[in-house]
């Protein structure tokens, strides 16, 4: 059982379906960006169940080392970065019409 947000304005209990909790799982992406977004979590079934996912201390601890990870990595130097940088490669070389005779432009 969840607590969702009824049509009236007052909190009630539904009943989590397999089908609630597979919707919850494949539409991760779509129910953060609602979260995110500001959509309360009892607006229905899957977004509650999503949320109740999120809070899991589980789910805090992988977020949080996800969190160190980026701010370690923001800080890391420039320079690392620049040697995995590949040369462009020669603009091909272009034709054109001018005035009725034809030019190479580099």
């Amino acid at each position: 059982m969840i607590v969702v947000l009824e049509h009236d304005a007052t909190l009630g209990l539904r009943r989590v379906r397999l089908r609630d909790r597979l919707l919850a799982r494949m539409r991760a992406a779509a129910l953060d960006a609602e979260l995110a977004g500001g959509t309360s979590p009892e607006s229905s079934v899957v977004l509650a169940l999503h949320a109740v996912h999120l809070s899991r201390p589980s789910q805090r601890r992988l977020l949080a080392g996800s969190l160190r990870r980026v701010v370690a990595s923001a800080g890391a130097p420039v320079a690392a970065m620049a040697c995995s940088i590949r040369e462009r490669a020669p603009k091909p070389t272009m034709w054109r019409r001018v005035a009725g005779s034809t030019v190479w432009r580099p």
